[in-house]
C-alpha cells in the first residue's frame, strides 16, 4: 500500500471516528433530555350517575410531576385556545366552595407511584364550555352554532401541558342540559305552585310564571341553535 493510500484511509478513519463521537454526544444529550421530561398518562371516563368525569393520572417518567391547573381548551395543529378566566384561581378542580376542600396531594405525582384519580363535576365543565360559545350578555345564542370540540388540558408547574379529548357524549349532554334546565321549575310553577313557592297574590304568581317561561323559551331556543 502506497503512502497516498495510507493517508486516504487514515483520513477516512478519522472522519468515521469523528462522526461516531458526534452521534454518541447527540444520543447522550437526547437521553438526558428525554429523562428530564415529564411523561403523564391520562385516562378519562364518566363517573357516577351525574355525568361527572373522572381523570386518572399516572406519572410514567423519571421526574416529579405536579399539576398546576386543569382547564378546557380548544386545540388544533397550530394553536391552543384557553378562554377561561382564571383570575380567581379557579379551574376545573378548584372552583367555588370546593376549592378549600380539594386534596392537593392528588396533584403531586412521584415517579413509580400509584395513579391518582380526580373527579371533575359536569357543572364545572359546562361553566367553562360556555366560554367557547357565542352567548350574548343575557345568555342568548343568536345564530346556529357548530359546537367546538374540546380537550381537557392538564397544566403542570413545569410549564408542560398534556391533553386528552373530551368524550364525544359530552356535547350531547351539554346541549340537553342547556335545553332542559328550566323544565322542572316550569312544571312546579304550573302544577300546585303553592306547594313549592311563596307568593302573596295571583298577580305575583303570574309574574313568577312569566319570568320562568321566558327563561324556558330562551333555553329551548339555545338548544335548537346548537349542533353537535
Amino acid at each position: 500500500m502506497v503512502d497516498s493510500q495510507i493517508a486516504f484511509w487514515a483520513m477516512i478513519g478519522t472522519w468515521v471516528a469523528g462522526i461516531a463521537t458526534f452521534l454518541a454526544v447527540l444520543t447522550s444529550l437526547y437521553l438526558s433530555t428525554a429523562a428530564s421530561k415529564s411523561k403523564l398518562l391520562i385516562r378519562i371516563r364518566y363517573y357516577g350517575f351525574n355525568n361527572n368525569i373522572e381523570l386518572t393520572l399516572l406519572n410514567r417518567g423519571h421526574v416529579y410531576v405536579e399539576v398546576e391547573k386543569i382547564n378546557l381548551v380548544i386545540k388544533n395543529q397550530f394553536s391552543v385556545k384557553d378562554q377561561y378566566d382564571n383570575s380567581y384561581g379557579r379551574d376545573l378542580i378548584r372552583w367555588f366552595l370546593e376549592s378549600d376542600e380539594f386534596d392537593l396531594d392528588n396533584l403531586k405525582l412521584f415517579p413509580n407511584s400509584d395513579s391518582r384519580k380526580i373527579e371533575i363535576e359536569f357543572c364545572s365543565l359546562q361553566m367553562q364550555y360556555n366560554k367557547f360559545l357565542p352567548y350574548n350578555n343575557v345568555g342568548e345564542i343568536l345564530r346556529p352554532v357548530k359546537m367546538p370540540k374540546c380537550y381537557i388540558g392538564v397544566f403542570l408547574t413545569s410549564g408542560e401541558v398534556f391533553y386528552i379529548k373530551l368524550p364525544s357524549d359530552f356535547y350531547h349532554l351539554y346541549r340537553e342540559s342547556i335545553g332542559n334546565q328550566y323544565d322542572r321549575e316550569l312544571s312546579l310553577l304550573s302544577n300546585n305552585p303553592s306547594n313549592y313557592y311563596a307568593y302573596d297574590s295571583p298577580e305575583e304568581l303570574h309574574i313568577k310564571q312569566q319570568s320562568i317561561l321566558n327563561e324556558y323559551f330562551k333555553a329551548r331556543r339555545n338548544y335548537n341553535l346548537l349542533f353537535c
